[in-house]
């Protein structure tokens, strides 16, 4: 009676079941395997070798062409970074009730600190130390609510100034600059932050 019932739990008949042991079977795997190889030799094609050097030398272009950078790109992340340190300066002169100004011409810009009717590069400012462009510039241009204050388009002339207010609501100004591939603007609002701007 208990025969039928392992029996019937083991779901076939009473005789004992045979099977080999587990490491008989993975050795008899592997002993095949090995007389399969064998037989073949071993080593690459000479089109598998070309298919692969066809891949690296299509993966290596592409990878150089997305790394160069593109001129457009330079001048917007320089007006971008111009914008960023505009904004800075305009929180640092509230913070320290201290006038502080910007200079640009073509090749360059600067932060000044005015104090006692002298002006003093901020040269030992992290930040709002002394920059020169990557590329130099073919025009540089200020604006205040819409009116061109002053235009630079020749490396001898007089540098721009614009002197950043101390005052938490400000008139909107532009910065415009070119370089030749490309025109960009930064704009600020009447908090005196800046932005790029579409042209």
């Amino acid at each position: 009676m208990t025969e039928n019932r392992e029996d019937r739990l083991r779901g076939g008949t009473a005789s004992p079941l045979k099977h080999t042991p587990r490491h008989s079977q993975v050795s008899q795997q592997r002993t095949s395997a090995v007389a399969a190889l064998r037989g073949q030799a071993f080593g690459f094609t000479l089109l598998e070798i070309l298919i692969v050097l066809v891949l690296i030398a299509v993966l290596t272009s592409v990878i150089s062409l997305s790394t160069a950078r593109d001129p457009r790109q330079s001048l917007t992340e320089q007006a971008q970074r111009l914008g960023l340190l505009l904004t800075l300066a305009s929180d640092e002169t509230r913070i320290r009730q201290q006038p502080i100004s910007w200079e640009g011409d073509l090749k360059g810009y600067r932060f000044l600190s005015e104090a006692g009717g002298e002006r003093r590069l901020l040269g030992d400012d992290d930040l709002l130390h002394e920059r020169a462009w990557q590329r130099p510039l073919t025009r540089l241009a200020i604006s205040r609510e819409g009116q061109l204050q002053q235009a630079l388009l020749s490396p001898d002339a007089a540098t721009l100034r614009l002197s950043i207010g101390r005052e938490w609501v400000q008139p909107r100004w532009r910065i415009e600059m070119a370089d030749g591939v490309v025109d960009v603007a930064v704009e600020f609002d009447e908090n005196g932050i800046g932005g790029v701007a579409n042209r």
